[in-house]
C-alpha cells in the first residue's frame, strides 16, 4: 500500500477545497434551476450564474452568490448591468446607475458599460443620459455622435470652449440646421 496519505501530497488541500467549492456551486445551481424551471443555471460558470440569478429577478441569491464564491464588485456590477438589459428591466438599470429620477451612484466600473449595453439594446436615449457620467470631453462627444445626439456633442465641445472639437462634430453632422447650430456656437467661441 501507499504510505502517504492523499491528503500529504502537496496541493491535496487545494484540490479538496476546489471541489468543495464547485459542489457547492452545483448544489446552489441545482436550486435556482429547479425554482425557475430553467436548466440554464446546470454547470454554468459562477459569473454567468449570477447574470441568471438577475435575469430571474432572484438578486439577492445574486448577491449570495457573488459574497459565497467571491466575486469581485467590477464583475458583479457588469454582469448585472448585462443581465438587466438582456431582461430589458430599464428602470433598473437607472437605479443601478443613479440616472433619471434616481440619486446619483458611484459606479464601481464608470459608465461605459451602462452606455455600451444600453446602446446595444437600442436604448439610444437612455444611454445618452448616461453620457455626461464620462470624465472625458472626447469621449463623451464621440458618444453624443454615436448616439445620434449632435446638439448634446456640440454643447459639450462648446463648455469645454474648444471650437476645433466643435468643427469636427460638424464635419460628421448631415443636418442642416445642426450644422448652422454648430457655426453659430464656433463663432461665439471667437
Amino acid at each position: 500500500g501507499n504510505l502517504f496519505a492523499e491528503s500529504t501530497k502537496p496541493g491535496a488541500d487545494v484540490s479538496s477545497r476546489w471541489c468543495k467549492i464547485h459542489m457547492d456551486l452545483l448544489r446552489d445551481q441545482d436550486k435556482f434551476a429547479e425554482a425557475t424551471n430553467d436548466t440554464s443555471f446546470l454547470n454554468a460558470s459562477i459569473v454567468e450564474t449570477i447574470r441568471l440569478c438577475f435575469m430571474h429577478g432572484m438578486e439577492k441569491q445574486a448577491e449570495t452568490v457573488r459574497t459565497k464564491y467571491n466575486v469581485v464588485e467590477k464583475k458583479f456590477w457588469f454582469s448585472k448591468i448585462v443581465a438587466l438589459c438582456e431582461a430589458k428591466n430599464w428602470d433598473a438599470i437607472d437605479k443601478l446607475g443613479g440616472s433619471g429620477r434616481y440619486s446619483k451612484v458611484k459606479s464601481p466600473i464608470g459608465f461605459l458599460p451602462f452606455i455600451e449595453k444600453l446602446a446595444e439594446h437600442g436604448r439610444e436615449e437612455q444611454a445618452a443620459a448616461f453620457v455626461s457620467r464620462l470624465p472625458d470631453v472626447y469621449d463623451r462627444v464621440e458618444w453624443y455622435v454615436k448616439l445620434d445626439n449632435f446638439q448634446k456633442a456640440i454643447d459639450d465641445a462648446y463648455d469645454d470652449e474648444n471650437p476645433d472639437l466643435i468643427a469636427q462634430i460638424r464635419k460628421r453632422a448631415s443636418n442642416p440646421s445642426i450644422i448652422e447650430y454648430a457655426n453659430k456656437r464656433i463663432k461665439a467661441l471667437d
